[in-house]
């Protein structure tokens, strides 16, 4: 998740057991506010810690459910 997304929402994940990652914005990102490009950098940490740990990641914009 982008550090800019609430504290409030680390806080909800958290309570769910998740394990929340907080990823710093591009630096030519405008601040508190997430690019495309911040979300590109999110997928690919996910991406990573899921191919490191064997990780679940839920992936929620390619879910054909959502």
């Amino acid at each position: 998740m982008s550090k800019v997304n609430s504290e409030e929402r680390a806080r909800m994940m958290r309570a769910l057991c998740a394990e929340v990652m907080r990823v710093d914005q591009l630096a030519d990102s405008v601040p508190a506010q997430v690019s495309q490009g911040d979300l590109e950098l999110i997928d690919r940490e996910a991406q990573r810690i899921e191919a490191e740990r064997g990780a679940f990641r839920s992936d929620q914009f390619h879910r054909d459910g959502n």
